[in-house]
């Protein structure tokens, strides 16, 4: 999960750790981004002080220069991405995952999602919607984002990824009938440098290996396409993105975060690293 900005290394982060440390005796949790900062500050003690280090690979290295270094109370919090679908999670210490993709994926898996709908759609406009497409809007965001998914995982897959951040939902969605240009995508990845030609597209597509929904569909791309629905299908508030975030952050219960595995490992550091505590009770 991350937040616009310019990019540090992990020198400049682990350098503001321990220059941070000199007056503050309490934990450290480093996150990816700004929009992490912004969920985890509603719910971390008082004694804990966020840091953000603008990226994957910044929390992890500036966890390992503070980790050669021995400073102690300092726990780092990443996206698991495609970790546990590789089977090659991280092993750097003091750092932690969030359950398989991102912190987004754990909002629209919870009642955040039907409590942002309650919010920001249109009664009327969603009972329509499910009444003639049938299933849940958690299915429905999987089925829109599903494409994009693919896409994100054969790169992941592949000797040298390129760039996708211009893959955008947004740029793809009929808004009237939130439907998305299929040919139009697969015209971009292929533009981006993904495959050859699109029919070699196809081909590495269907050769992907299987693989659950969740596990590779990326947070940031739900979101969009919700905020997609909710401009005419599902409701009329048109949203942008930022909005839909902050709803979702806002309308996870403590009761759902507790169930999870990241909640379980931030437990279990601070179990084995008093006195420090990252999370409030």
């Amino acid at each position: 999960m991350r937040g616009g900005g310019f990019q540090r290394s992990a020198g400049d982060v682990a350098a503001e750790i321990e220059m941070l440390r000199l007056n503050w005796p309490g934990a450290f949790l480093v996150v990816e981004g700004v929009s992490d900062s912004r969920f985890w500050r509603a719910r971390k003690h008082h004694t804990c002080d966020l840091v953000i280090a603008t990226g994957r690979a910044q929390v992890l290295g500036a966890l390992m220069i503070a980790s050669g270094r021995q400073v102690d109370g300092v726990l780092g919090l990443v996206d698991d991405d495609f970790d546990t679908l590789t089977g090659a999670p991280h092993a750097v210490p003091n750092v932690v995952s969030t359950d398989p993709r991102d912190l987004e994926g754990i909002l629209m898996r919870s009642a955040a999602l039907e409590k942002t709908l309650a919010e920001l759609g249109d009664a009327a406009r969603l009972e329509a919607f499910l009444a003639r497409e049938g299933g849940t809007v958690r299915d429905a965001l999987l089925i829109r984002a599903d494409i994009f998914s693919r896409i994100r995982w054969l790169n992941y897959l592949q000797p040298t990824r390129v760039n996708l951040d211009p893959l955008r939902p947004g740029r793809f969605c009929n808004h009237a009938t939130w439907t998305y240009d299929l040919p139009a995508i697969k015209f971009e990845a292929v533009r981006l440098g993904v495959a050859t030609n699109a029919a070699a597209l196809d081909q590495m597509l269907a050769a992907l290996p299987a693989a659950p929904a969740w596990h590779i569909v990326r947070g940031h791309d739900l979101v969009a396409v919700l905020a997609g629905g909710l401009h005419s299908v599902l409701g009329t508030s048109r949203p942008g993105i930022s909005v839909v975030e902050m709803t979702l952050r806002a309308s996870l219960e403590q009761i759902e975060l507790c169930g999870t595995s990241v909640w379980a490992a931030i437990k279990a550091w601070e179990a084995t690293n008093q006195p420090y505590v990252i999370l409030r009770q």
